[in-house]
């Protein structure tokens, strides 16, 4: 059983048989957390992550 949510404006018919859902298995990878208490300097500066250095 395959939860859908159709978000077309046009009907859709689903038939008995049709290939609706794909299923992809993959490795998920971890790694182990590191706490630090201080980071150090970023090209980026104060400005932070995603920053363009406009203001």
């Amino acid at each position: 059983m395959v939860g859908l949510y159709y978000i077309g404006s046009e009907p859709f018919t689903i038939a008995h048989g049709d290939r609706i859902a794909q299923a992809v298995i993959a490795e998920v990878r971890r790694f182990p957390t590191v706490e630090v208490s201080n980071l150090s300097d970023s090209t980026r500066g104060s400005d932070g992550f995603g920053s363009t250095g406009l203001k």
